[in-house]
């Protein structure tokens, strides 16, 4: 009985450290494929803000976007 008690609890271990190790890797695709380079010549920025919004500076950082001239307005640009 013990040795499979300590078998499901290496199994639970084991299968909780390859999900970590998939979520969270670099080339990993589990939320979706990474782009991170686009064709020499490309003139296309992405910033993403992975932390949420913080008092003051993402409202910073969107007032000197939005005074930057561009083509496009940036996605979901608003304050926070």
């Amino acid at each position: 009985m013990m040795v499979w008690i300590i078998a499901a609890l290496l199994a639970l271990v084991v299968g909780a450290a390859m999900l970590m190790r998939a979520a969270t890797s670099l080339d990993s695709e589990w939320f979706g494929k990474a782009v991170r380079r686009l064709p020499a010549g490309t003139r296309r920025v992405a910033l993403t803000f992975d932390d949420g919004p913080s008092v003051p500076y993402s409202g910073q950082i969107l007032d000197l976007l939005r005074a930057t001239p561009r083509r496009r307005p940036p996605h979901g640009c608003r304050r926070p």
